[in-house]
């Protein structure tokens, strides 16, 4: 369970930058075996828009 740094990106990048972390895991794991998440927990404090950004990449 990883794909986006839970310490920089999720927290304090921009949408675009949650998007492009996800995106690069997602290509290097080709999809398998894989959780995308910033480790195991979410800070409270994380923007709305981030959170966003992660699931619609997600699901694209």
């Amino acid at each position: 369970m990883s794909g986006v740094s839970h310490q920089s990106t999720i927290s304090g990048g921009s949408p675009a930058d949650v998007a492009a972390e996800a995106r690069r895991a997602i290509e290097e794991t080709q999809g398998r075996r894989f959780l995308l998440a910033p480790d195991c927990s979410i800070d409270p404090q994380t923007p709305e828009a981030n959170l966003r950004a992660l699931v619609e990449t997600a699901r694209s």
